[in-house]
């Protein structure tokens, strides 16, 4: 079972992860669009 484990809490990481990604950065965002 500790395989099971191990793939659950990869599978949550990258949820937070690519929650955290998705969230636009003020200071990501300024630079991006002066660079656009």
């Amino acid at each position: 079972m500790s395989d099971v484990d191990e793939s659950l809490d990869l599978t949550e990481i990258n949820g937070v992860r690519s929650l955290l990604t998705s969230k636009p950065r003020p200071v990501g965002w300024d630079e991006r669009r002066a660079r656009l």
